[in-house]
């Protein structure tokens, strides 16, 4: 029987370090990539969906 326990996907000083190793371009080419794979003119059928990301 699986069992759903509450807790953090990682320590929040993780993402800091993600976020300087990238850099500012890394980050402007993550959300850049985001906008262009959740266009509403592209033909995927997907757009009914919400995409949340609630580590942050």
């Amino acid at each position: 029987m699986f069992e759903f326990t509450p807790s953090f996907p990682c320590n929040a000083s993780e993402l800091v370090h993600f976020r300087k190793r990238i850099g500012e371009k890394g980050m402007e080419l993550i959300l850049s990539e985001s906008i262009r794979v959740n266009k509403e003119d592209d033909d995927r059928d997907h757009h009914g969906m919400a995409f949340i990301d609630s580590t942050v």
